[in-house]
């Protein structure tokens, strides 16, 4: 229930709810890997076909190896959420731009993954971006990024997420 109180709420915020259709196909990452040296990477994974689907929390070592992964089911309304967040704000055509301004020497990278069928029979389409540095155009994903967190964090407490926000106390 609190996840679905989050993600409505993230999606109140960033626009009206509309009925949008679900890909039959799809899959969403975003990961954050700090400008720390040695740090490790934190992803987070949704995908799902016709409807069932799963979310994997991990956290992978610079050397590659897993220290915590933990998965979970997503129903169809949550999924459904999800992509109504990356279709109202353009995430399919996103292009980040990164703010002037002072340096943030630990800002490390941010990246996101979208890849979907529109329908049965298509080729799958993706669209992939990352950045390295604050952006003037943040809002745009942070409903994404907000939303995947309180995700993982509620359905997969056992793999603590430090670099999300609403997993580390700070969102």
């Amino acid at each position: 229930m609190l996840l679905a109180n989050a993600v409505g709420s993230l999606l109140l915020a960033s626009g009206a709810l509309g009925c949008t259709a679900l890909p039959p196909e799809g899959r969403v990452v975003v990961s954050v890997t700090p400008g720390k040296p040695g740090a490790p990477t934190e992803t987070i994974t949704m995908s799902w076909r016709d409807g069932r689907g799963s979310l994997r929390s991990e956290r992978r070592a610079g050397s590659g190896e897993v220290l915590a992964a933990g998965e979970a089911n997503l129903g169809e309304g949550q999924l459904r959420e999800l992509w109504q967040t990356v279709q109202r704000r353009h995430l399919t055509t996103f292009t980040p731009r990164e703010a002037g301004g002072p340096q943030t020497f630990d800002f490390g990278e941010r990246r996101v993954r979208l890849e979907w069928v529109s329908r049965a029979g298509k080729a799958r389409e993706a669209h992939d971006f990352s950045w390295i540095a604050p952006l003037e155009n943040e809002a745009d994903v942070q409903p994404l990024l907000l939303a995947a967190a309180a995700a993982a964090c509620e359905m997969v407490p056992g793999v603590h997420l430090a670099y999300f926000s609403k997993c580390s106390g700070h969102g």
